[in-house]
């Protein structure tokens, strides 16, 4: 495992995960963008190191390695990708499911249309936990890492 400390901005980093719960492992690649302190998924008032990702990230590619191209070391954990339109799409979804169901052109449409984006839509931005971050959590929980 490599560390947090040798990563710098600029840096190639790749990664691999399952999107769109494909059976075969897809690998991505891109760049250390920034590394920055974010607040814990756990605990918000606690602060971890991240490394934000200039990457194709998405769905299915989290939980996976992010590695330094250079050193082949796992660098960090893959949490998520940003630009996400969720939200957006939900309240969209709910609107045009909320119509009589008439089984109208429009209805289907809008709401296939609406799973097409939320499955589709990606600005190439992603965040990775630091693997020092992953180590402590692991020797917390009494693990030898």
């Amino acid at each position: 495992l490599g560390d947090y400390d040798d990563v710098e901005q600029g840096d190639e980093v790749c990664f691999m995960g399952y999107p769109r719960a494909y059976a075969e492992a897809f690998f991505g690649a891109g760049h250390v963008s920034a590394l920055r302190s974010v607040p814990s998924h756990f605990n918000q008032m606690i602060k971890i190191d991240a490394i934000e990702i200039d990457a194709s990230i998405n769905k299915g590619n989290s939980g996976g390695p992010l590695v330094d191209s250079d050193t082949g070391k796992v660098v960090g954990i893959v949490t998520l990708r940003h630009g996400d339109i969720t939200p957006a799409l939900r309240e969209l979804r709910d609107y045009f499911s909320s119509w009589p169901k008439k089984g109208g052109l429009l209805e289907t449409t809008a709401l296939e249309l609406i799973n097409l984006a939320e499955r589709n839509t990606n600005i190439g931005l992603g965040t990775a936990i630091s693997i020092r971050y992953a180590k402590d959590e692991l020797k917390a929980l009494g693990f030898k890492v």
